[in-house]
C-alpha cells in the first residue's frame, strides 16, 4: 500500500496534478469484509474474507484498488465545486477512479483477482465493454460509471495514455457534472488554436469513443444542443 500510494502519487504529479501533495492517512486491514474507500484525506483497505457469499482479497494487495481510491482524493480536491456522490456526478467520479486505475496498469480488468477462485468475476469491472448512454444508465455510482470508463478506454486505444490521461486530467478541471459536459469539456481541451468551428487534432477519434461506441451526446460531435444549456 505505501508503495504504490507513492507510485501513484508521482503519477499524477506528472500530469501536473500539485492538490494532493500532502500528508493523510491509510488504514489496512480493516476487519468484517473486503472493501476499499476514500474519505477526507484518508484511504481505508479491508482485509480479505467473505463478501456476499464470494471470497474476497485483501484490498491492500491490489494496486489498482489502491489507485482507484487515490484517484478520488484527485478528484475531491480539483473538482471545487460541490460535487455529489450519486448520479451522473458520483458515476464520473467512479469513471475516472476505475479509468486512472487501469491506464496505469495498462490492463482494462479492474482489480483482477478480487474475487478469489471465482471465474464468473475475475474483474471488479472491465472498462472495455458496450455500455451506453441512457440504457444502461443508473444512479448508483459504481453501476454506470462503466459508460465513461468504457469511452475514456476505448479513446485510449486509439490515441495512447499519455494523451487520455492529460485530457481526462484537464476534461475534470472544468468541473463537468454530467456525462455530456464531461465529453464536451474533452473536446475544448482537446482544442489547439482556440476556435472549436473548424473542429479539434483528435476530434472524430473522441466523438467515435463516446458519441459512436457509448451513445454519450455533444453538440461537438453533431448532436442537438441540450436546452439546459440554451
Amino acid at each position: 500500500m505505501f508503495y504504490h500510494t507513492n507510485v501513484v502519487h508521482d503519477f499524477f504529479s506528472n500530469l501536473g496534478v500539485t492538490e494532493t501533495d500532502n500528508q493523510f492517512t491509510a488504514y489496512v486491514n480493516i476487519p468484517e469484509h473486503c472493501n476499499a474507500f476514500y474519505s477526507q484525506d484518508t484511504i481505508n483497505f479491508f482485509q480479505e474474507g467473505e463478501y456476499f457469499g464470494r471470497e474476497c482479497e485483501n484490498t491492500a494487495l491490489l494496486s489498482d484498488i489502491i489507485y482507484h481510491e487515490y484517484a478520488h482524493g484527485v478528484t475531491e480536491d480539483i473538482i471545487s465545486i460541490y460535487f455529489p456522490y450519486r448520479d451522473q456526478p458520483g458515476n464520473l467520479n467512479e469513471a475516472w477512479s476505475d479509468y486512472f486505475a487501469v491506464t496505469m496498469n495498462d490492463n482494462s480488468c479492474l482489480s483482477e483477482g478480487f474475487f478469489k477462485n471465482d471465474p464468473e468475476r475475475y474483474c471488479l469491472r472491465d472498462t472495455e465493454n458496450d455500455m451506453r448512454w441512457p440504457e444502461d444508465y443508473h444512479p448508483e455510482p459504481h453501476t454506470a460509471s462503466g459508460i465513461i470508463a468504457g469511452a475514456l478506454w476505448d479513446l485510449r486505444q486509439e490515441l495512447g495514455a499519455e494523451v487520455v490521461d492529460m485530457l481526462t486530467i484537464q476534461a475534470m478541471r472544468l468541473q463537468p457534472r454530467t456525462f455530456r459536459d464531461f465529453l464536451d469539456n474533452v473536446v475544448i481541451v482537446d482544442d489547439d488554436n482556440g476556435n472549436l468551428e473548424d473542429g479539434t487534432p483528435h476530434l472524430n477519434e473522441i466523438c467515435q469513443a463516446f458519441r459512436e461506441n457509448h451513445g454519450v451526446p455533444s453538440v461537438y460531435c453533431g448532436d442537438e444542443p441540450d436546452p439546459e444549456y440554451i
